[in-house]
């Protein structure tokens, strides 16, 4: 090949600006390396600086929310610290109303036992007054002889042991 091809060439692709890229090319090759590096290490930075700055929107974004959402929490922690003062209000007044109706219960059990206490001495007075007057009715004399009550010693129906005479309200009212 010719020298004067060759010159085409290098003039067809750029000349000497061609001569300059292949020289710079070839001679600063670990330079060139270096820079890239740097530029990606500044880009880098520039990216975490990016990324710092992004982190700490994000963290004063979460700091923000946060304290909203303790005011929120503290003020729902006031709502409910009113709504259970009234329920434990609420909760004393119906252990007091259910104390008094357990007095009236109370109460009303021991006049009903009272009243069943009387029932029962009742059942037993009205049992001796009815054998009193099974007693007085069974009770009579058919004398054989004499004219008193003492004298009333041959009872029909005989009884054992004899039952000594005791005077009815009627024999009183007869008698007076």
């Amino acid at each position: 090949m010719d020298i004067s091809t060759l010159a085409t060439v290098i003039t067809a692709l750029g000349g000497f600006e061609l001569i300059k890229w292949a020289v710079n090319r070839i001679s600063y090759r670990k330079q060139q390396k270096r820079i890239k590096n740097s530029e990606a290490v500044k880009s880098m930075a520039d990216a975490g600086s990016s990324i710092v700055a992004t982190e700490k929107a994000l963290r004063d974004m979460y700091e923000e929310t946060l304290s909203e959402m303790r005011k929120e929490y503290v003020a729902r922690i006031g709502e409910l610290r009113v709504a259970n003062a009234e329920l434990n209000k609420q909760a004393t007044e119906h252990v007091k109303e259910m104390s008094r109706k357990e007095d009236i219960i109370a109460d009303k059990t021991a006049r009903i036992r009272e009243l069943q206490d009387k029932r029962v001495d009742d059942a037993r007075h009205i049992g001796l007054l009815e054998k009193q007057l099974a007693h007085y009715k069974n009770w009579f004399c058919k004398r054989e002889y004499g004219n008193g009550k003492g004298d009333c010693r041959r009872r029909e129906p005989a009884q054992n042991p004899p039952l000594k005479y005791t005077p009815t309200d009627e024999d009183r009212a007869t008698s007076e």
